[in-house]
């Protein structure tokens, strides 16, 4: 398994293997105070060939996942096409997601934990759309 850095807060923190990403999340969901922009997280590969990132938010009961790497840059589906546009907080800054890409928080969970597991691998329990 390799170390995979994670960017919630301004300061990076390692995550060692998925117990720490679990507990990455779990902070994520506790951060969103009431009538605040739901929180996302950049993982990247701390020294790997070849490189992924990926980029998760919370929302409740749903999410997003983006991963990044040579072959190409996907984002999580839900199925639909909708228009709209969720907004997320990343570090203080505003991020629109894909309504159309938040899917059921279990599984930003599970693609958190393979991306964690694998070395930075694309997960594959989620339906992805390219960007």
């Amino acid at each position: 398994m390799v170390a995979v850095t994670a960017y919630f807060t301004r300061e990076a923190e390692t995550l060692n293997n998925p117990a720490d990403a679990d507990a990455l999340l779990t902070r994520m969901e506790a951060a969103q105070g009431s009538g605040e922009l739901p929180r996302m997280a950049e993982l990247g590969l701390t020294s790997s060939t070849p490189w992924g990132v990926l980029e998760v938010g919370i929302n409740g009961e749903r999410g997003f996942v983006t991963h990044i790497s040579p072959s190409g840059s996907v984002i999580s589906s839900n199925g639909t096409d909708s228009p709209e546009m969720v907004e997320y907080d990343h570090q203080e800054h505003v991020r629109d997601v894909p309504a159309s890409a938040e899917i059921p928080v279990g599984q930003v969970r599970e693609a958190v934990r393979q991306f964690v597991e694998s070395g930075g691998s694309r997960p594959d329990n989620i339906a992805w759309t390219e960007v």
